[in-house]
């Protein structure tokens, strides 16, 4: 709590999706299921998606 900014934290919230088959066809080209999940979820959520895997590894 109080990581990210209010503002983003309300746009993963309310604009936050994905689609499986989306996903599949992102990993196909990245070779990265995690990659391809996030990037799906950021054409749904926008800038704000970057702070939705903040901090979780060492990259």
């Amino acid at each position: 709590l109080g990581v990210i900014p209010k503002e983003a934290a309300k746009a993963v919230w309310e604009r936050g999706d994905f689609e499986v088959a989306r996903i599949d066809e992102i990993e196909r080209e990245t070779k990265h299921d995690v990659i391809a999940f996030l990037t799906n979820l950021a054409e749904y959520v926008g800038p704000e998606a970057r702070f939705v895997h903040q901090g979780m590894t060492s990259s």
